[in-house]
């Protein structure tokens, strides 16, 4: 069995972001540059190719940025 690459051959240029509240979709695949969202821990940026992390999130602004916003 090979062993998997340190790093993915490519980075995805966008992040896609779907954000759902109980009521209804607010953003549904949604191609973004950055998401920075609040933690219990401070703020968190995710950039496209981000690794896969699991946080406790707080009541917050979720901020989305598209471009050179």
């Amino acid at each position: 069995m090979n062993p998997r690459p340190a790093i993915p051959s490519s980075i995805p240029s966008k992040l896609s972001v779907n954000f759902v509240l109980p009521y209804s979709p607010q953003l549904s695949a949604k191609e973004v540059d950055m998401v920075i969202i609040p933690t219990t821990t401070g703020q968190m940026g995710v950039l496209p190719g981000h690794v896969a992390t699991i946080v406790e999130l707080k009541p917050g602004v979720l901020s989305v940025h598209e471009g050179n916003d």
